[in-house]
Parts: C-alpha cells; structure tokens; sequence
C-alpha cells in the first residue's frame, strides 16, 4: 500500500476520521430513537447521512478502496473482514441510498430497516474502537477522540451537544440507548411541520 503524506496522515487523525466516527454516532442516535418523532424527510435525512458514514467507515476499515485513505495507510497489514451476515445490509444500503439503480428497492421488506442498521452500527463502531486502541502511541495522541464545541468540525456541524458526559467528553457509542420501532412519524406531533404539504414516504 502507497504511503501517505505526513500532512494526509495528520488531517485524517486530527479531523476527516473523528468527523465520520461522530456523524456515524449522531445520525444513528437520531434515526434509532422514536421519541423524536421525526418528520419523514428529517428522518429521511439523517437515514440517507447514516448509510454516508457506514459506508465511508466501513469501506475505511475493510481497505475497501484503493483510491482513498484505509485503516492499512496507519496500521501496516490491518483489514477488517465484513462479517457474512452484514455483507448483504451494506450493499443494500449503498444500493438504496447511494445510487439510483434499476435494482434500488420499494418494497419495505427489501429495504434496511433500523434493527439491521443497528447491527451496522454495532459492528462498525466496535471495529473502530479495535483500530484505534491499535494504533500506534504517537498517532493514537493525534486522534481527536471527541467532537465537541471546542473543534471546528463541531461548530460548523452543530454537534457540540453530542451527548456530553459530566467530564465534558461525547456519550460513547456503546451507551446509546437503542429504541426500535416501524411505521412512519406523524405530521401532528410536529406543529411547526406543514401537515398541508405533501408528506414524503419513510426511506
């Protein structure tokens, strides 16, 4: 595998790599949480960003793309080998968010639902974790291991409210509290929300 710049390997650790760990962790704990009753499109929206990062991270960690960065370019010989029973879902995702193909999906049962996006996220976050605490010690100190008002990623994103603990650091992603439910948010629930306008189905 080509070796990165020092610069490239500097801004991923620093910025591009917390940035998808945080937007994985925001939009899951916005799609997986029915208290929110989001509106369609809002759901829809964070859905359509959750299956972005899965795939970025995923496709990271799995060196899955010779022509971008991968978990190999910091660790010599590491690669993620997506387990059998995700292989599917993900290629359902990339299929049904990502591309508008002759095969994308309407029917609901062909669709990724949000207990499969959970066993997504699950196993990506946890094979994230795995790749840092492997890193080496003088890349692991140029992780930036939270997103939180003090970065810019943060500002820009308004993400500085991403489950802040009483240390002031994020919620970590194995302490979301995961919620399932079916079935389409209501309009009603939502008085700011134009219940006039045609209401967009749930991705």
């Amino acid at each position: 595998m080509k070796r990165l710049p020092q610069e490239a390997i500097d801004n991923h650790l620093r910025d591009h790599l917390p940035y998808e760990e945080g937007m994985l962790r925001h939009t899951f704990s916005k799609i997986s949480d029915p208290s929110l009753k989001l509106p369609n499109e809002d759901w829809n929206a964070y859905y359509e960003s959750f299956a972005v990062h899965a795939r970025n991270v995923s496709t990271f960690l799995s060196n899955g793309d010779n022509n971008n960065v991968s978990a190999g370019h910091f660790i010599a010989g590491f690669k993620e080998r997506t387990p059998a029973n995700l292989t599917g879902p993900l290629g359902q995702l990339n299929n049904q968010v990502l591309h508008i193909g002759p095969t994308r999906p309407t029917e609901s049962e062909k669709k990724v639902n949000v207990e499969k996006a959970t066993e997504i996220y699950r196993w990506l976050s946890e094979k994230l974790e795995g790749f840092k605490n492997r890193l080496p010690s003088e890349m692991r100190e140029r992780w930036n291991k939270r997103i939180t008002k003090d970065t810019p990623a943060a500002m820009n994103l308004g993400l500085s409210n991403l489950g802040s603990t009483a240390s002031g650091g994020p919620t970590q992603a194995s302490n979301i509290t995961i919620q399932v439910t079916s079935g389409a948010p209501s309009s009603s629930a939502h008085p700011s929300f134009n219940s006039t306008s045609t209401m967009l189905p749930k991705k």
